[in-house]
């Protein structure tokens, strides 16, 4: 989720670590998420877990330093990829248990951890010496993780009367695992919308068309460490974008395009049951996904994500994970939107790595889902899938480009609701953090070059006013693109610069860099 920059590695350990103390890995990834959004959205949090945590985690980020404490140090230090495996353990109260210590209000004393931490060490060395469970790896970490996943299990046991392998199964349970709950998915296109008037050969063209211009270096939004550039330049945790199939109902009928997928990490809000994406969180979702449609000529943008767990009465949709299926095939589409039609879920989303049949609104409620899926709805979608589905409850945002791009240009109109999705005050950052992105402004830059370069090949039009727009944004980010608007500069369809102009603006990006 930090990808490969050390500095990134060392944050998330270290965020992780703050907000461990008497949390699951799924609760303290959460509070993790919610702290550290909210921070780069320019909102830092009052209460993030805690009151007290919220100040350490401020504080921190404001001085470059999380201080952690002699539990939470190394804990912190066995998560870091950049770190050596210190020859400590993390004595935390199954650690104490484990010792047989009472647990002391305030924790461990300077002299326990000590102890402990010596102890352990020997434990780690006699277990090597007579090759514990034919292993001769053993370090104080695994020394302490492997009875406190046994403990761990046994009282998952005692808990819920599960079975032995039950209990082991969810108690190895660790960060990864919980990934996918915290995972959003912006899913976006390269081909331009149909109805734009801009590269409407491409539009409207082949299937082997439109792969080819998805498959241009210069349509995707990834950096090098295959990351979607956008959510990674406002700051959130983002996982490696995964390839699937976009599927819209545009004004010209459905549209089945080649499509990729970014994923940032969200937090959640609202009452038990009925969670959705917090607000500083969904204000990132929709500027990323607004500005991308923009810079890509699309009829809408969109993100989503599926929440699984919720309340019978909100949970309206179906999702099926499929890990590593990749993008789903066009005759599955067609079988999905027939079952899903007969049930009122005509509409299919892609994820790369699942599938969601949802309504987009108007749909069955909850129990009717419920119902349909104890009449064969769930073996009808894994005939298709190989996968059941879950009943979720479907977040979404959507940002709806169609109508103005209808406008004669010059008028501003998708320029202005750009504006207004990427104003917002429970993320006040986004345009700085955007303009900040150098990669960004070199991935609108070429896409800029690109187009001109198919308009020159095929003698398709191309919107002077979309290129106009790419070139400020290139040059002097979404602040100078709104003050060109408000002094009208950016509006009129005017020419713009030749390809050998753009390729020397992109040097000069690099070089700023």
């Amino acid at each position: 989720m930090a990808g490969p920059e050390p500095h990134l590695q060392r944050l998330a350990a270290r965020e992780h670590a703050l907000f461990s103390p008497k949390a699951t890995p799924e609760t303290n990834l959460g509070f993790q998420i919610q702290a550290h959004n909210a921070y780069e959205a320019g909102k830092p949090l009052d209460v993030a877990y805690t009151g007290q945590q919220a100040r350490t985690y401020k504080k921190g980020r404001e001085t470059g330093d999380i201080q952690l404490g002699k539990k939470t140090g190394p804990y912190a230090s066995h998560l870091n990829p950049q770190e050596e495996t210190p020859a400590i353990p993390v004595n935390d109260i199954h650690h104490l248990e484990n010792f047989q210590y009472e647990r002391p209000e305030g924790g461990a004393s300077a002299a326990t951890h000590a102890f402990m931490d010596a102890e352990t060490l020997l434990a780690a060395h006699r277990a090597n010496q007579i090759k514990l469970g034919g292993h001769q790896d053993w370090t104080p970490g695994r020394i302490q993780a492997a009875a406190w996943v046994e403990a761990k299990a046994q009282a998952l046991m005692q808990l819920h009367g599960w079975s032995y392998e039950k209990a082991m199964a969810d108690a190895i349970n660790a960060y990864i695992e919980h990934f996918p709950k915290y995972t959003a998915y912006g899913t976006h296109e390269a081909t331009p919308g149909v109805g734009t008037r801009h590269l409407p050969g491409v539009a409207q063209g082949t299937e082997a068309e439109r792969a080819a211009f998805a498959s241009d270096p210069r349509s995707f939004w990834r950096d090098p460490s295959g990351r979607d550039i956008l959510y990674r330049g406002l700051g959130m945790w983002t996982r490696p974008s995964i390839k699937s199939t976009g599927v819209y109902e545009g004004p010209a009928g459905l549209e089945i395009n080649p499509a990729e997928v970014g994923r940032p990490m969200v937090s959640f809000a609202g009452e038990q049951g009925n969670r959705v994406v917090g607000p500083a969180d969904r204000a990132m979702l929709n500027a990323a996904e607004a500005a991308r449609a923009y810079m890509d000529v699309q009829n809408a943008g969109a993100w989503s994500i599926p929440i699984a767990k919720q309340k019978t009465g909100v949970s309206t949709s179906l999702m099926s994970r499929r890990p590593g299926a990749g993008p789903l095939p066009l005759e599955d589409i067609g079988k999905l939107q027939a079952i899903g039609g007969k049930h009122g879920l005509p509409g299919v989303i892609d994820y790369g790595e699942g599938t969601a049949l949802t309504s987009f609104g108007g749909g069955p409620t909850g129990p009717q889902l419920a119902k349909a899926g104890r009449q064969g709805l769930g073996d009808e979608i894994a005939g298709v899938l190989g996968a059941r589905p879950e009943q979720v409850k479907l977040d979404t945002g959507y940002i709806d480009y169609a109508s103005l791009w209808g406008k004669k240009e010059g008028t501003g109109a998708v320029t202005r609701e750009l504006k207004r999705q990427l104003t917002n005050p429970d993320a006040p950052a986004i345009i700085a953090k955007l303009d900040s992105n150098m990669d960004l402004r070199r991935s609108v830059l070429a896409k800029m070059e690109r187009d001109a370069e198919v308009a020159a090949q095929t003698g398709q039009p191309i919107r002077a006013d979309v290129q106009l727009a790419r070139k400020i944004i290139s040059e002097e980010g979404f602040a100078g693109l709104f003050r060109a608007l408000k002094a009208g500069a950016a509006l009129p369809a005017v020419a713009f610069a030749p390809l050998v102009q753009l390729l020397t603006q992109a040097e000069e990006l690099n070089r700023a860099e």
